[in-house]
């Protein structure tokens, strides 16, 4: 049981870390043309609930680049489903009408993916270290137990050997005073 809640532990911390940064995520595919602002809210306020909405609210509302385009020209960036796909010739850093701004608005959703895999690390290379400090710090009592057991059996085996030694005197005396032992050992040696 305690192995798999281990194995959980960084799968768990890697969800946790994926909606913490839920906001960012959605900004970032939607092309939000605040997603850089969303993401910094979100890594620095996101941990407060009232910071974490706001930027979630924020990635959900209509300022992206196709709402924009829309606007501005009347026509969807994106063409019907139905409609075949064309590949441009160009590469998409040449064609017109394209920023470094727009192709980095791309990164930001990897980036955020990046940050929640070492978020999700991290959390599993501290859960490893306090779990080797507990091995570490259980190790430790059982050598202290074992030591207080040992020390607990020598005081025992002093006082029994001490016992002993008394009784093995005390009859040597009633031997020595007894004036029937020298006729039992005689008896003894007769017979």
């Amino acid at each position: 049981m305690e192995g798999s809640a281990a194995m959980l532990a960084p799968l768990a911390l890697v969800a946790l870390g994926a909606i913490y940064f839920l906001p960012s995520i959605i900004a970032g595919s939607r092309g939000h043309m605040s997603a850089a602002a969303i993401v910094a809210l979100n890594l620095l306020l996101g941990w407060t609930a009232l910071g974490w909405i706001l930027a979630l609210v924020w990635s959900l509302n209509s300022n992206t680049r196709e709402n924009l385009q829309y606007l501005a020209t009347g026509e969807r960036s994106s063409p019907p489903a139905s409609a075949p796909r064309v590949i441009a010739a160009t590469p998409p850093s040449s064609a017109p009408g394209t920023s470094v701004e727009l192709h980095l608005s791309h990164l930001i959703p990897a980036v955020v993916l990046v940050a929640v895999a070492l978020f999700g690390l991290i959390g599993w290379l501290v859960l490893r270290a306090e779990k080797a400090q507990d091995a570490r710090s259980l190790q430790a009592t059982a050598e202290r137990i074992a030591a207080e057991h040992e020390a607990a059996d020598r005081a025992e085996l002093k006082r029994s050997t001490a016992n002993l030694d008394y009784l093995n005197h005390a009859l040597d005396d009633l031997q020595a005073h007894n004036p029937w032992a020298g006729r039992k050992r005689s008896l003894g040696q007769n017979g």
